[in-house]
């Protein structure tokens, strides 16, 4: 059985493009006809200085890289076999916790150059706290000048920033 096709009422050729202009300025939001004291188009807001943040949020920067707020080594002599306390702080604005490594270093002098004596990873440290590090079990220095060097890196792997007095590093 052929089902008849419903009869859909067309328009006359002069009245069609008329239809279809104003069905188009009506989906896409044509502007009403200007009032008479208005100046006609929109607005124009100026951003704000805050580069565009909500009202009442402050914008902290973000540090580019970690910095060692502390690094204090205790005593500064230390007995052959001992280890001294190493104590440290590293801060980064925009970052919660970073990856930090402490090196002991035999100290370079004339006839030797700087060796790496201990290699302790610490893993992730959170931001802002004062931690000091435990040592493994049986380790010891001998008898020498040494230099304790505190390495860290964040998320993104920026290593910690070094600003003049040798700031991450102290000796022994």
């Amino acid at each position: 059985m052929v089902v008849p096709r419903p009869r859909v009422p067309r328009l006359p050729a002069c009245v069609a493009p008329f239809a279809l202009s104003a069905a188009v300025a009506i989906s896409i939001g044509f502007p009403a006809v200007a009032q008479a004291d208005s100046t006609g188009g929109t607005r124009y807001v100026p951003p704000s200085d805050s580069g565009g943040a909500s009202a009442g949020v402050t914008i902290v920067p973000i540090d580019q890289r970690p910095i060692a707020a502390l690094l204090a080594v205790a005593p500064h002599r230390v007995r052959a076999g001992k280890l001294p306390v190493v104590r440290f702080r590293v801060r980064q604005r925009g970052v919660s916790d970073v990856v930090v490594r402490v090196r002991v270093y035999r100290a370079a002098n004339r006839t030797h150059a700087r060796r790496l004596k201990l290699d302790l990873s610490l893993g992730l440290v959170a931001i802002g706290h004062t931690r000091t590090v435990a040592w493994p079990r049986g380790t010891g220095l001998p008898a020498g000048r040494y230099v304790v060097s505190l390495h860290a890196s964040d998320p993104t792997g920026r290593t910690l920033a070094r600003r003049p007095p040798r700031i991450g590093q102290a000796t022994l």
